[in-house]
C-alpha cells in the first residue's frame, strides 16, 4: 500500500507519521515497529531513506533499536529531564551587551587549561523585562588572534552555540550545564541589584570537544525575581506544547 502524500521529504513524512502513532498510543511502549523493507513498500521509498527517519525517532529516545530483530518503542524516561534554555535575547529590546577580550583567571585557565597570561573573548549581557534586570548573562570564548570571524559574529546577537560552532563543527562538541545557587559576584549583584549575600540561581554551561577539552563557557546569573526568565525542564517523550 503507497501511504505517502507529498508534504516534504519522504524521510521527515515518515518520521512525522510515525511520531504522531506515538503521540496518540497507537504505538505504545514495547511494541515493535514496521520493518525497514514493510515501511520503503508503504511510501515507495528506499531503506536506506526509512533508515534516516528512525534515526531521528532513536536520537530523540522515542525508539531504540535491536540488534537482529528490528526498532521498538522506548519506555518514557520519567527520571530524565530535558532542559529548554532559549537564549532570546534578541527578542528583547531592553537587553544590554558588552563584548572585550580579557585575561584569563585562574579559574578561566582552569576551564579551558590554557597559559596564564591567555586571551579570552569575554561576552556580558544584562537581560531585563520591564526595566528589570532578570538575569546576568556572561560567556567565554578562547581568543585567537586572527581569527576575525569569529569577532564579526558575536557583535550581534547570535545563539552561543552558533558562536562555538565556528571553531569546532556542530557534530563534534556536547554541552554539560550545572546548576546550583551561588552567593553572586559584585558585578552580577550590581547588575541584578541584590545583595552578594543573597543566594542565587546559577546555570554553568561547558560546550567540550570529542578531546574533552572545553571550547566555549558560560554562567547565567538567575535574579530570583526573574519570573521571565524562567526554564522549562521536560521528562518522557520530548514533546513540546506550549
Amino acid at each position: 500500500m503507497n501511504m505517502r502524500q507529498q508534504t516534504g521529504p519522504v524521510y521527515l513524512e515518515i518520521y512525522r507519521n510515525l511520531k504522531q502513532e506515538l503521540r496518540t498510543g497507537e504505538k505504545k511502549p514495547g511494541d515493535e515497529l514496521p520493518s525497514e523493507n514493510t515501511l520503503a513498500s508503504q511510501y515507495s521509498t528506499t531503506r536506506t531513506t526509512v533508515r534516516k527517519s528512525l534515526q531521528l525517532l532513536e536520537k530523540e529516545g522515542l525508539i531504540h533499536s535491536w540488534a537482529g530483530k528490528g526498532y521498538f518503542v522506548s519506555e518514557p524516561a520519567h527520571n530524565r529531564f530535558s532542559l529548554d534554555f532559549p537564549e532570546d535575547e534578541n527578542q528583547r529590546p531592553d537587553t544590554y551587551k558588552r563584548i572585550r577580550v580579557i585575561k584569563a583567571d585562574g579559574e578561566l585557565q582552569r576551564i579551558f587549561n590554557i597559559l596564564p597570561g591567555s586571551r579570552v573573548i569575554e561576552i556580558c549581557r544584562n537581560i531585563e523585562d520591564n526595566g528589570q534586570c532578570t538575569a546576568y548573562d556572561v560567556k567565554y570564548l578562547p581568543y585567537t588572534r586572527g581569527k576575525p570571524m569569529i569577532e564579526q559574529e558575536i557583535n550581534y546577537f547570535v545563539p552561543f552555540p552558533d558562536i562555538v560552532s565556528l571553531l569546532v563543527p556542530t557534530f563534534l562538541f556536547y554541552t554539560r550545564l550545572e546548576l546550583s545557587a551561588q552567593f553572586p559576584p559584585a558585578d552580577a549583584a550590581s547588575v541584578l541589584g541584590c545583595s552578594v549575600d543573597e543566594p542565587v540561581l546559577v546555570l554553568c554551561r561547558y560546550f567540550m570537544d570529542q578531546n574533552d577539552r572545553c571550547i566555549g563557557y558560560g554562567r547565567r546569573y538567575q535574579s530570583q525575581h526573574g519570573g521571565k526568565g524562567k526554564l522549562l525542564a521536560f521528562s518522557g517523550y520530548p514533546e513540546r506544547r506550549p
